[in-house]
C-alpha cells in the first residue's frame, strides 16, 4: 500500500485591512515553498517505500521447489497487481498535492497537521490497515511490521548448513565420479537461484575436480569452477542464468564452507508465508539434506513416486520421482507409485520406514516388470559351421549350467497356443499362455553329441561348454537386443522381510526372479505375475500369516525336478496349534510350472477359491506333508494329476496328518504322464479327503485313494470318460433330491 503525506487543512479567510500586503506576499511565498518541498519529499519517500516494498515482496515470492512453481507464479502475479495499485495510488497522491497547491495559492489561512487526524482521507485509513485487519499507527509501521516476519524467517534459512555428503568428487565436467574416492567428499544437489554470489572453501589444486558446479532445473551442467590455488582459501562464484542447483567438492582434510549473498537462495520453501513461519517451530538439527527440509515443509510425500527417469537425489514427488523403490521406502511415504517400465533392482524391506508397504502400478495401460540385471545371457549369435539350427554365443562364466531352462525373451512360445475351446476369463484373452519361448537343456554330455541333439530335436535345446564359456542353442528367432536370451539364477524380489512388515502390492510383475513375500504379515498381492523363475516357487509365502493373492498369474517356475507356481513351507516348531502359514488364493492362474501349480507344506492352512491350474508337470493342486487345504470351484486340467495330496506329516508338525476338502471342483484330462494320472488322488498314511459336488473327467483314474490313507469320501460327485472311475479306499455318500 502507498504511504500518504499528512494532510493540511487550510482556512483562507482573513481580513485584508489587518494585514500588510508585503507580509501577505511573503507568507504566501513561504507556504508555496513549503508545499513544493513537501511534494518533492513525499513523492521521493513514496517511490522509495514502493520500490523497497515491491523488492521485498518479489524476493519473498521466489521459492526453491519446482513443483510449487505455480504457487510462485501466483504470488508474482499478486505482486504485479500490487505494484500497479502502488503506481495508481502514487499518481492519486500527486494529484492531491497539486490540488492542495492550487487551493493554497488562492485561499490560505493556516495549515492544520494534527497527528492521527484522518477525517475525509480514506486512503490514509486504508494503508494503515494490515492484511490481517490490524490497524497500525502510521503507514510506515504498517509496511515495516508486515514484512518483519518474512525477513526473520528468510534469515533463518540462510543459516541452514546441515547438508548431506557422500564419498567421491565432482569432475571438471560437472559429473559425479563413478568411483567413491574416500579421500574426497561431495554434496547432494543443493537448490539455489541464479545470479547468487557464493563465497566458499572447497577442492583446490586439482584440475580434474570441480570445486563448485551449477546445474539447471534438469540437473544439466551449466558451469564448473575449477580452482587451482592455495588450500583452504575462500573463493567467489556467481551462479549463471538458469541455475537451480549447486554441488560442492572437497578433500576430507580441507576446511569447507558455503555462504550465500542472498538469504533467499532456496526455491519452493513453502506454498505460502505461513509455511515459512513453520520453520520457527520445526526441529532441523536432525535434518540430513536440503531435500529433507523441503519434504518437511511441503509435507507432500504421503505418496512417493518411482520412475526409471528419476533420481534418488530427487525429493520423490510426481514431478521429481526417485529412481529406486529402496529410496522411496526410506521416505516414510504411505504408498509408493511406480511408473511403467522395466526395473533391474531388488527391494530391501529393511529400508522400510513404515510397517505397511504399499506398492502400486502408476499406469493403467503399461506394465511394471522387475528383473535381475544378470538375467541377460546374450544379445547376439553366430551360426555354427556345418549346422542349420545350431547357434553359439559367449556368455558369462557365472552361467549356472545346472539351470534347466533358458528363454528367448519376448518371443511367444508357440507350443502354448490356447485352443479356442479351452478359453476361460482367467486367461485374460491371451493368444499364448507363455510370452517367452522356453529352451531346454540337452541330455547329451559332450559338445559334439549336444550339437547333433540340438540340430535334430523338434524342440529348442541348449548346451553349455564351461571350458570356453560357449553356449550352443537353437531358438525360434534371431537373437537381438530386443529379443535376447535370458535365464534365472534364483534371485528374489524382496530381501530382509519380517513379521513387522505388511505388503500391499498391485499390478507388478517379476520375470526371472521369485516374487517372495515370506515372513510378512497380512500381505495382499493383487493382479501380479511371476514367470520364468528358478526357485521353489514363482510366488513364495512361507511363514506368512493372513496372506492373500487376488487374480495373480504364476508361470514356468523350475527348480531341478521341483518348481511350483505357488509355494510355502512352515517352521515345524513351537506349539502344535500355533499358526505357521495361512493364505487365501483367489481366482489365480498357475500354469506350465515344472512341478505343481500350487503346493503348500508343513502346517500350512490354505483356502483356494476359483482359478485355473493347468499344464503343470506333476499336479494342479498339491497340498503335502501336513498341510490343510480347502478348495472351492477350482479347475485343474492337463497336469499329471488334478488334485493330489502327498507326503506324511511329522511328529513335530503336530495335529492329525493332512486333509483336503474340495467343493464344486473339476479335474479334467490330467493325463500328461506318470502312473496314476488321476483327477483326485491322496497317498501316504493318515491323509484324507472329502469331496462335495466335484467332477472328474477324462482322466486315467477318476478318484484314487491309497489303501494306507484314511480314505476319500465322495458326496454327490461325478465321473465321466475316466479309464477307471475310482480306485482304493473310497466311500460314496451320494444323496437324493428331497421332495
Amino acid at each position: 500500500m502507498p504511504c500518504k503525506p499528512h494532510n493540511y487543512f487550510l482556512n483562507a479567510e482573513y481580513e485584508e485591512q489587518d494585514i500588510d500586503r508585503k507580509e501577505l506576499d511573503e507568507s504566501i511565498k513561504k507556504i508555496r515553498d513549503s508545499v513544493k518541498e513537501l511534494k518533492t519529499q513525499t513523492a521521493e519517500d513514496l517511490a522509495r517505500e514502493a520500490k523497497n516494498l515491491t523488492s521485498s515482496i518479489v524476493q519473498a515470492a521466489e521459492t526453491a521447489h519446482q513443483e510449487l512453481q505455480n504457487s510462485v507464479n501466483e504470488i508474482s502475479q499478486n505482486i504485479d497487481e500490487l505494484s500497479e495499485q502502488l503506481d495508481t495510488e502514487v499518481n492519486a497522491v500527486n494529484n492531491r498535492i497539486y490540488d492542495t497547491e492550487s487551493r493554497v495559492n488562492t485561499k490560505i489561512d493556516n495549515i492544520i497537521a494534527h497527528n492521527n487526524d484522518t477525517e475525509g482521507n480514506s486512503e490514509l485509513i486504508d494503508i494503515r490497515t494490515g492484511v490481517d485487519g490490524t490497524v497500525y499507527q502510521s503507514a510506515g509501521s504498517a509496511v515495516r511490521e508486515q514484512i518483519s516476519d518474512l525477513q526473520t524467517c528468510t534469515g533463518r534459512l540462510s543459516k541452514i548448513t546441515d547438508i548431506q555428503w557422500e564419498s567421491g568428487y565432482i569432475g571438471n565436467n560437472g559429473l559425479a565420479s563413478p568411483d567413491d574416492d574416500l579421500s574426497r567428499k561431495r554434496t547432494c544437489f543443493i537448490p539455489c537461484r541464479e545470479n547468487i554470489k557464493i563465497t566458499y572453501k572447497a577442492e583446490t589444486n586439482h584440475p580434474n575436480v570441480s570445486a563448485l558446479t551449477a546445474y539447471d532445473i534438469d540437473k544439466h551442467v551449466l558451469a564448473v569452477n575449477v580452482n587451482v590455488g592455495a588450500n583452504n582459501t575462500e573463493y567467489e562464484f556467481t551462479t549463471p542464468t538458469g541455475t537451480r542447483h549447486i554441488r560442492l567438492s572437497t578433500k576430507i582434510s580441507y576446511q569447507t564452507s558455503l555462504d550465500f549473498s542472498d538469504p533467499l537462495v532456496f526455491y519452493n520453501i513453502g506454498k505460502n508465508f505461513s509455511d515459512i513461519k513453520q520453520l520457527e517451530t520445526q526441529t532441523l538439527s536432525n535434518t540430513s539434506s536440503i531435500n529433507d527440509i523441503q519434504r518437511q515443509l511441503n509435507n507432500d510425500l504421503k505418496t512417493a513416486f518411482v520412475s526409471n527417469d528419476g533420481s534418488d537425489d530427487n525429493i520423490g514427488n510426481s514431478l521429481h520421482p526417485f529412481a529406486t523403490v529402496n529410496k522411496a521406502l526410506r521416505s516414510k511415504a504411505e504408498q509408493i507409485i511406480i511408473a511403467a517400465g522395466i526395473y533391474e533392482q531388488q527391494i530391501d524391506l529393511s529400508n522400510a520406514a513404515v510397517a505397511n508397504v504399499n506398492l502400486l502400478n502408476g499406469s493403467s495401460t503399461e506394465r511394471i516388470i522387475f528383473r535381475p540385471a544378470d538375467s541377460l545371457l546374450t544379445t547376439e549369435e553366430s551360426l555354427v559351421q556345418g549346422y542349420t539350427r545350431v547357434h553359439s554365443a559367449n556368455v558369462s562364466a557365472e552361467f549356472a549350467s545346472a539351470n534347466k531352462w533358458i528363454f528367448q525373451d519376448g518371443i511367444a512360445d508357440e507350443t502354448t497356443l490356447i485352443a479356442e475351446n479351452e478359453r476361460l476369463p482367467v486367461q485374460r484373452g491371451y493368444t499364448y499362455r507363455c510370452e517367452d519361448t522356453k529352451i531346454q537343456k540337452c541330455s547329451s554330455l559332450t559338445i559334439e553329441d549336444a550339437k547333433n541333439e540340438i540340430e535334430n530335436s523338434d524342440t529348442y535345446k541348449w548346451f553349455f561348454d564351461s571350458s570356453s564359456n560357449t553356449l550352443y542353442f537353437s531358438r525360434p528367432q534371431t537373437v537381438t537386443s530386443e529379443h535376447p536370451l535370458r535365464a534365472s539364477f534364483g534371485q528374489k524380489l524382496f530381501l530382509n522381510a519380517s513379521k513387522n512388515i505388511s505388503l500391499n502390492i498391485t499390478g507388478i510383475e517379476t520375470k526371472y526372479m521369485m516374487f517372495n513375500i515370506s515372513d510378512t504379515s497380512n500381505s495382499i498381492i493383487t493382479d501380479c505375475k511371476a514367470s520364468n523363475v528358478f526357485g521353489e516357487g514363482a510366488f513364495i509365502y512361507s511363514r506368512c500369516i493372513g496372506a492373500k493373492f487376488n487374480r495373480c498369474e504364476a508361470a514356468r517356475c523350475f527348480y531341478g525336478s521341483n518348481g511350483d507356481g505357488f509355494n510355502a513351507h512352515s517352521n515345524n516348531l513351537g506349539d502344535k496349534h500355533s499358526k505357521q502359514t495361512t493364505v487365501t488364493i483367489f481366482e489365480c492362474w498357475s500354469h506350465d510350472n515344472n512341478d505343481d501349480g500350487y503346493s503348500d507344506h508343513e502346517r500350512s492352512e490354505t483356502t483356494i477359491i476359483g482359478g485355473l491350474y493347468e499344464y503343470n508337470g506333476k499336479a494342479g493342486i498339491t497340498p503335502s506333508y501336513g498341510s490343510h487345504c480347502n478348495c472351492y470351484d477350482v479347475y485343474s486340467r492337463h497336469n499329471n494329476n488334478g488334485f493330489f495330496y502327498i507326503g506324511e506329516a511329522t511328529e513335530a508338525e503336530g495335529g492329525k496328518y493332512g486333509q483336503l476338502y474340495c467343493n464344486g471342483c473339476v479335474a479334467e484330462n490330467n493325463t500328461a504322464g506318470g502312473e496314476t494320472q488321476s483327477g483326485f488322488i491322496i497317498s501316504n498314511a493318515g491323509n484324507s479327503a472329502v469331496l462335495v459336488n466335484c467332477k472328474s473327467i477324462g482322466n486315467k483314474y477318476g478318484y484314487y485313494a491309497n489303501l494306507a490313507t484314511n480314505g476319500m469320501v465322495l458326496i454327490d460327485c461325478g465321473s465321466k470318460d475316466n479309464t477307471f472311475h475310482k480306485f482304493g479306499k473310497i466311500t460314496n455318500k451320494n444323496t437324493t433330491i428331497v421332495e
